[in-house]
């Protein structure tokens, strides 16, 4: 991973929703609901102008989506983590893994 920012290449992933990693039903619930309304205040109108801040790349659209089905770009930034692999105290509250060449 550490030669991904230098060298980027084709990324396997695979996504699953949030809500999906608690474990508590009622949290997954709320979750759901705030992922939902965030989307839904943030997506992208119909009629909307063409996104000029897109650099033009053979596999993405003016709107920076994908052409084809399975194909796009990833780019991967890290806010913020801490003790993710070993919490001391407290359980992990969401986590993310990726996968580059099977490691």
């Amino acid at each position: 991973m550490k030669s991904l920012h230098d060298n980027p290449d084709v990324v396997s992933y695979t996504i699953f929703p949030p809500h999906h990693l608690v474990e508590d039903s009622q949290i997954s619930d709320n979750l759901r609901s705030i992922v939902t309304d965030y989307i839904k205040e943030n997506e992208l109108q119909v009629g909307h102008a063409a996104s000029k801040c897109c650099s033009p790349t053979p596999n993405l659209d003016h709107n920076c989506c994908p052409l084809r089905a399975g194909r796009g770009i990833l780019r991967l930034e890290i806010h913020r983590a801490a003790g993710l692999k070993a919490d001391t105290f407290t359980k992990t509250d969401a986590y993310l893994k990726i996968f580059y060449n099977g490691n």
